[in-house]
């Protein structure tokens, strides 16, 4: 399985793109929503992960043009409400922000937006049908957001986007987290055709699924490279650390192995996303994945892909026949 797994991502998973965006007016305008004091986002721990990431996706959302007032953000397994605070000042709180959560959650960021054309939808996304919000949304566009969005619930998220788009409604863009791949079902994944052109049917999905967790399962790599390294070190200078030196070894096979485990695990992950946006480009829209924070490095995260999708730009309209016969005439 893990030969046919390379095998596939090698011949259908792209390089992606490392775009670490940072849009210094999000960040400020973030920061200014907070409780009205000097604090920065990048002052403590959960500002420099959590808060950098929000204003990440914020800023992605701005280079294709999906940051705007009159749009209605709807972020999808919201949580504390986080990437929706952070739009909401990027926009001058003046667009509308639903946010869908199937759990009760400590709403700490709502009460910096207690106003009309901000609210929460406490439901599961698989039972959440856009259309009847109609009124609520009105004529807005609709972009979807999420911030780590668990394995299965990007998948449903992506139906319910189709779904509305079905029903009349004008879904503009989408801009994803992902994570937690090793939570996806067979039942609800949007890729099945994909993998399945490629070979791997439902009981092969299941072992992909289980693969995809070695990708973070194994982050001591560092810290026992610097053990074997110590190791070998009093080896030279000791004559009797045999012992040690066999130790040692050892430590380097086991770090090789948790190398190669987590590289199936990434070329897992990767191809479960490579499914998704064949899901997305079967509907006609552009899609693409991009590296959009730091990884693993105690203020970045492991999970550190980012799902873009837009519609792509309408075509030109071909030169009329008169247009034609003008521009001959000014070139004579």
């Amino acid at each position: 399985m893990c030969d046919r797994l390379a095998t596939a991502y090698a011949k259908h998973v792209p390089d992606i793109p490392v775009r670490l965006l940072y849009d210094q007016d999000i960040a400020e305008a973030c920061e200014a929503h907070l409780t009205g004091s000097d604090e920065k986002l990048q002052d403590t721990k959960f500002g420099r992960k959590h808060g950098s990431q929000q204003v990440a996706i914020a800023s992605h959302l701005r280079t294709m043009g999906l940051l705007d007032k009159k749009l209605c953000y709807i972020e999808f397994g919201a949580g504390k409400g986080g990437l929706s605070h952070c739009l909401a000042a990027a926009t001058e709180d003046k667009a509308w922000h639903l946010l869908i959560d199937r759990e009760t959650r400590r709403r700490k960021d709502d009460r910096l937006h207690r106003r009309q054309g901000y609210s929460r939808r406490r439901v599961d996304i698989r039972h959440l049908v856009l259309s009847g919000l109609k009124e609520e949304l009105g004529e807005r566009d609709i972009v979807a957001v999420g911030k780590h969005l668990c394995g299965v619930a990007t998948d449903l998220t992506l139906r319910c986007l189709e779904k509305a788009s079905s029903d009349g409604l004008e879904v503009r863009g989408l801009g994803v987290a992902l994570c937690c791949h090793h939570c996806c079902t067979w039942r609800s994944y949007v890729g099945k055709t994909f993998l399945e052109d490629l070979g791997f049917n439902e009981k092969d999905f299941r072992l992909l699924v289980k693969l995809s967790s070695w990708a973070t399962s194994g982050m001591e790599e560092a810290s026992k490279n610097e053990a074997k390294s110590k190791v070998e070190a009093e080896a030279e200078a000791n004559v009797e650390t045999k012992l040690a030196v066999n130790a040692g070894l050892e430590q380097v096979e086991e770090c090789a192995e948790q190398k190669r485990k987590r590289e199936i695990g990434l070329f897992a992950k990767r191809l479960i996303d490579m499914g998704r946006i064949s899901f997305v480009r079967s509907q006609g829209l552009e899609g693409r994945l991009v590296q959009y924070s730091e990884g693993g490095n105690g203020v970045g995260s492991i999970e550190n892909i980012l799902l873009l999708v837009e519609r792509p730009p309408a075509p030109s309209a071909p030169p009329s026949a008169v247009g034609v016969a003008v521009a001959k005439y000014m070139t004579l």
